[in-house]
C-alpha cells in the first residue's frame, strides 16, 4: 500500500504471499511433508546467497553457491547419531549463534521445538552472557553454530565458557 516493490521467495507459487508480491522467486523445494518446512528454509537461504552473489558480482560467493548441493550431500552423509544421543534426555537447551549464524540458531531452535518438543531458546553469543548463562549447569545442552570468521570465534569462545 505504501508503494514498495515486494519480492517474495516462496515454495508455493500459488500462495497468498506470491499473489501479493510484485516479483515471485519460486524455490521449487517440493512439497513439505512436515511442519518443520526445512527444505523451504534451506532453499530460501540458497536463493538469497545466489541473489547476493549476483548483485555483488562476487565470484567466490558464486562458486560457494554452486558447491552447495555437494556440501549438503556431504553433510547428509555424516554420522549425526552422537548429537541425537546427547540430546535424548534433554528437555531444555540453548542454541547459540552470532551474525549470520544467529538466524540459523533461531531456525534450529524452532525446528527442535517443532520436531522434538524441546524447550529450545536461541541466543546471540553476545547476549547469552548477560543472564541466560546463569541457568546453565551440568547436563544442560548447548548447540552452537559458529561461522568460519571472526564472529564464529566469539561463538566458539562462549561455547568454551559453557564447557
Amino acid at each position: 500500500a505504501a508503494g514498495a516493490h515486494v519480492v517474495a521467495l516462496v515454495n508455493d507459487a500459488t500462495s497468498p504471499l506470491a499473489e501479493t508480491a510484485d516479483t515471485v522467486i519460486a524455490l521449487s523445494a517440493g512439497v513439505e511433508r512436515s511442519v518443520a518446512a526445512t527444505k523451504s528454509y534451506i532453499a530460501s537461504l540458497a536463493a538469497l546467497a545466489a541473489l547476493v552473489a549476483e548483485w555483488t558480482e562476487d565470484d567466490t560467493l558464486r562458486r560457494a553457491v554452486a558447491g552447495l548441493p555437494d556440501a549438503l550431500a556431504r553433510s547428509w552423509a555424516l554420522d549425526w547419531s552422537g548429537v541425537g544421543a546427547s540430546l535424548q534426555e534433554a528437555t531444555n537447551l540453548f542454541v547459540i549463534g552470532r551474525g549470520l549464524g544467529l538466524a540459523v540458531a533461531q531456525e534450529a531452535a524452532l525446528k527442535l521445538k517443532e520436531t522434538c518438543g524441546l524447550h529450545a531458546e536461541a541466543f546471540s553469543s553476545a547476549e547469552v552472557r548477560h543472564g541466560p548463562m546463569a541457568i546453565v549447569g551440568s547436563g544442560f545442552p548447548i548447540v552452537a553454530f559458529a561461522t568460519s570468521d571472526v564472529i564464529g570465534d566469539d561463538v566458539r569462545a562462549v561455547a568454551a565458557d559453557f564447557a
